[in-house]
């Protein structure tokens, strides 16, 4: 019988492990840019980091091999700066939230074991796993922040469920926030064309594209799907947030499967995460490019 992870067929997921690859770089700047010297005596010592969709916490790469999943990976980063970060007396708030309740208690075992293996961040974390639907969670989330306050944002759907209210709801908070966002670029194509198609379900594929883009966002074609920009206008850059994309090709295909927009105010955060981007293209799931970083540099361009 072959085994299945994360509602797809066969184990082989390359396209996960760089996903993964690249939280894991950036959220490692994350907190050494937030626990630095330059930071000291202004930033709130309470910093928050939210896993909207934060599944078992574990996957599967390219060769089929064990990941930690987003939430381990998070706690990960945090036990390998702790010293750093004890130093500063930082105090992190961390929301896992989990609709599937399978999915939720493989993902409370895994977090509660690495707890317990790894005391030395028990003092720097207040670890939430919730759950429930994602966007009623954010519903009644309840946070005090102000500007001085860092939170770091993943949301990693499988489609469109997470609302462009809920959204707007965290970014317009007013704490400093990083977004890493997973825009499925194969899901929404696919309820774009049910849309616009003539079946019964139109009309209730249209309503699922309104809650997910917004009211005020245009899908003239299909090509508006594909853009990064369509979604990074309709939820980010009215809230003063910049982006930048990454896209994620299917294995063996040119077909973009994914597109991961990575988001925030901070232009100096903007530029690294160009930077990490661009050393991700280099390696197509193992197979060297052609081309340098600086060459792929020149094609990330800045959404604003």
């Amino acid at each position: 019988m072959n085994e299945t992870h994360d509602y797809f067929t066969g184990l082989d997921r390359p396209q996960t492990a760089k996903k993964l690859s690249i939280l894991r770089k950036y959220f490692a700047v994350w907190l050494t840019i937030w626990s630095g010297d330059q930071c000291s005596g202004w930033v709130s010592l309470e910093w928050h980091v939210i896993d909207l969709l934060a599944g078992t916490g574990q996957a599967r790469g390219a060769q089929g091999e064990l990941l930690s999943g987003s939430p381990l990976v998070f706690l990960e980063e945090i036990r390998d700066h702790a010293v750093r970060l004890a130093a500063r007396g930082v105090s992190i708030r961390m929301t896992f939230v989990e609709q599937e309740p399978a999915r939720f208690r493989l993902l409370e075992e895994r977090v509660a074991a690495f707890l317990v293996a790894n005391r030395v961040i028990e003092p720097l974390v207040d670890v939430a796993c919730v759950l429930g639907d994602a966007n009623a969670v954010v519903r009644d989330l309840r946070v005090k922040a102000t500007r001085n306050t860092p939170c770091f944002l993943f949301v990693d759907p499988f489609g469109a469920e997470i609302r462009h209210e809920t959204m707007s709801l965290l970014v317009a908070m007013p704490w400093t926030l990083d977004v890493l966002f997973n825009y499925m670029v194969e899901s929404i194509r696919r309820v774009y064309g049910a849309a616009v198609g003539s079946s019964s379900r139109a009309a209730a594929n249209e309503r699922t594209l309104q809650a997910f883009f917004g009211p005020e966002a245009v899908l003239a074609d299909a090509d508006d799907v594909e853009d990064p920009a369509t979604y990074a206008h309709a939820t980010f850059t009215p809230h003063g947030h910049k982006a930048v994309a990454f896209r994620m090709k299917k294995p063996g295909s040119s077909a973009i499967q994914y597109i991961l927009l990575f988001t925030s105010r901070n232009d100096t955060v903007i530029r690294i995460m160009r930077d990490v981007y661009a050393k991700e293209m280099t390696d197509h799931y193992g197979q060297a490019s052609l081309f340098s970083v600086e060459e792929y540099l020149d094609t990330v361009d800045v959404i604003t």
